[in-house]
């Protein structure tokens, strides 16, 4: 084999190389969000009624706002807060995580505590885990990810088949025709 026709497969070599290993990786956090698009896409078919669940209990009285959400954090609530409002000596706040929400109500005179928490099932946490709803700094992070890996993934495909002369035009057929229904979706939908 020439020398020029050796540096101009180097370049495939690597690019394979990164798409199958980089296709291993993605794999179950490709199949996570394609299931989960699916999920959410049919939401109305998997519905199920939330399921209520309401508490109290008490914290010491007299904590400032951060203070007792850390007493609460210790008490076991979880999630992301979400809204934090203070009315004179009562806190509103709520917590969300993929498929729970709790509102609290926490009297700061007395340290009593009302939760009610709302949980809505696996396929509502699913859903808002592939929206990336309530899934928090770590869920956000492994969204992009995900998503960085899907064009590397993309990218490296693309340039595979273009190194295939035997399939390109097959290829182009097949690119033109998902451009072209791509296209007459944003049509119709506008």
């Amino acid at each position: 084999m020439s020398a020029p026709r050796r540096r101009k497969r180097k370049p495939a070599l690597w690019v394979r190389s990164l798409h199958i290993y980089g296709s291993l990786v993605g794999l179950l956090a490709l199949l996570l969000f394609a299931c989960s698009g699916f999920l959410l896409h049919h939401s109305d078919w998997f519905e199920s009624p939330p399921e209520v669940i309401e508490e109290s209990f008490t914290i010491p009285p007299g904590l400032e706002g951060l203070e007792a959400v850390s007493q609460l954090r210790a008490r076991g609530v979880k999630g992301l807060l979400g809204a934090f409002s203070k009315e004179g000596q009562r806190l509103d706040l709520s917590f969300e995580r993929p498929g729970e929400t709790s509102e609290v109500l926490v009297d700061l005179s007395s340290g009593r505590v009302t939760i009610r928490r709302e949980r809505r099932g696996l396929v509502a946490a699913l859903g808002e885990v592939h929206t990336g709803k309530t899934s928090g700094t770590l869920g956000g992070l492994l969204l992009d990810a995900v998503a960085l890996l899907l064009i590397a993934l993309s990218a490296s495909g693309l340039y595979l088949w273009a190194s295939l002369p035997k399939r390109r035009r097959l290829g182009l057929l097949l690119i033109a025709g998902s451009g072209l229904a791509f296209l007459a979706l944003i049509l119709y939908w506008s």
